[in-house]
């Protein structure tokens, strides 16, 4: 679910995205909107797709979704992100995981379309189901539009292994 409205064709004279609040799937953020710039999405095939956002002037869930978790388990909560524009006034995403945010807030370079990897870590205690969300808290109305791509949300397996060191003398020449 999000807290934007989903527009596929023009809604103004800068294209789908010339709303605030909305967001589009496209391959570019130019094709979404004229003064965003052409790039691709952050992976390459087999998807070439991703969300653009023209951000809300009010903190809003940009993308939330229910999973299943098995208790006591950690797990790796990550997305990466850019700027749709060359913008110092940049989004500003937080993580947040059954209503309590975790992490801190985190934004992508003022640079359009240079991809960044944000994550968090978080343990599912008694809990066996998560809301996960992630929340843009940008109230600016002037830029605050970005692409996020690769939503990940996995279990950490952890392996351990031993190493046995020995000492070797030195050979006499």
């Amino acid at each position: 679910t999000t807290g934007y409205t989903y527009t596929n064709s023009s809604t103004g004279s800068f294209g789908m995205l010339s709303s605030e609040g909305r967001y589009t799937i496209t391959t570019s953020p130019s094709l979404a909107h004229t003064n965003f710039i052409a790039c691709e999405d952050h992976t390459s095939a087999p998807g070439n797709q991703m969300m653009v956002v023209n951000g809300a002037n009010n903190p809003t869930n940009l993308w939330c979704q229910a999973v299943n978790v098995t208790p006591n388990t950690d797990y790796y909560f990550g997305t990466w992100v850019s700027n749709a524009l060359n913008d110092p006034n940049v989004a500003q995403l937080q993580f947040s995981i059954n209503g309590s945010t975790i992490g801190s807030i985190f934004s992508p370079s003022n640079t359009g379309c240079q991809w960044s990897q944000f994550y968090q870590i978080w343990n599912s205690g008694i809990s066996t189901s998560a809301d996960i969300c992630i929340l843009n808290q940008n109230t600016g109305i002037s830029g605050n539009d970005f692409m996020i791509d690769d939503i990940t949300f996995t279990t950490i397996c952890y392996d351990y292994d031993s190493v046995n060191v020995t000492n070797v003398p030195s050979p006499v020449i």
